[in-house]
């Protein structure tokens, strides 16, 4: 069989990687419209930093190894999980699952609804194709270290038979979350993994998702947590792709990520200042306006996002 015939048969991880999305909830909040372009076979993505410059995405099976899913509930796509199988595009999660109140999650999932509908979820699709991602993790006079582990330990005991991996991350201190942040709560800690109540928590960390028999790794550390048991590894990971879509997914650095982002190549199709869960550490949001101005204005027959 040649190159060019291979290329033709879904699920040989030839094509690309969709990402949906780093930059919103999309099976929260955009399902409807993500099935529209599935159907269409492809979607216009706006550059962020680029407002005039737009690119078109083909989602045909032909083009595409598999689609990652990022999110904190992705049971509004679960009605449409047997059409986007039917189309022979596997696909995995990504969902952050966290324990934050109101002032910091204003439209969040919460810690119990997390978990049941990632149970929910992976019941449907295997745990080999879904992973936990518990970030980021903020210290301050309420968020102790102490607070984490018990939330942590909850998150690992419940979905100790779901998830395949789950992946960590101290928050990053841009500039914007810092400010938004430091309104609410003056007491966030700027230096935690200097603090040796920190550490032990990420060894504590380490060591129950081990008892528990679930990989714990950290996203775009840089190997600081390495001392602690925690190695960095990719969100977007071809193995962890691999083994659990049967598919075959080959390593290259995504340039347009980070500098300690890890994870493979993928093309987003989100847009940014689009989800309305508005959590202030979230740097995918610039004001609550902007949010919902393009939420209310959303077209789920459009071909781009916003």
């Amino acid at each position: 069989m040649s190159k060019k015939e291979q290329s033709f048969i879904p699920g040989l991880g030839l094509g690309k990687i969709i990402s949906a999305s780093r930059r919103t909830d999309i099976p929260s909040f955009y399902s409807r419209w993500f099935m529209e372009r599935l159907r269409a076979g492809y979607v216009l993505v706006r550059n962020p930093f680029n407002y005039s410059q737009i690119r078109k995405v083909s989602l045909l099976p032909q083009d595409v190894s598999a689609i990652v899913f990022w999110t904190r509930d992705a049971t509004p796509l679960i009605p449409f999980f047997e059409e986007i199988e039917s189309k022979l595009i596997p696909f995995s999660f990504l969902w952050t699952i966290t324990a934050y109140p109101k002032d910091l999650e204003p439209n969040g999932v919460g810690l119990q609804r997390g978990i049941e509908t990632f149970i929910q979820v992976a019941e449907r699709v295997g745990k080999k194709r879904m992973a936990v991602r518990y970030d980021p993790i903020i210290i301050s006079k309420k968020f102790t270290p102490e607070w984490h582990f018990k939330v942590f330990s909850k998150i690992v005991r419940k979905l100790k038979n779901y998830t395949s991996r789950i992946i960590i991350s101290i928050l990053t201190q841009y500039p914007t979350v810092m400010s938004r942040l430091k309104r609410i709560d003056e007491t966030i800690v700027t230096n935690p993994l200097d603090r040796d109540d920190v550490r032990e928590l990420l060894v504590g960390m380490s060591e129950i998702a081990k008892q528990n028999n679930i990989p714990v790794s950290a996203c775009s550390m840089g190997g600081a947590m390495k001392e602690m048991g925690i190695e960095d590894a990719p969100c977007i990971d071809p193995v962890w792709l691999s083994n659990g879509l049967g598919i075959k997914v080959k390593y290259k650095k995504d340039k347009g990520q980070r500098h300690n982002c890890l994870c493979t190549e993928s093309i987003d199709i989100g847009s940014y200042d689009t989800c309305p869960r508005m959590c202030v550490y979230c740097y995918a949001f610039k004001s609550r306006r902007r949010v919902l101005r393009n939420f209310l204005k959303h077209d789920v027959s459009s071909d781009i996002l916003t």
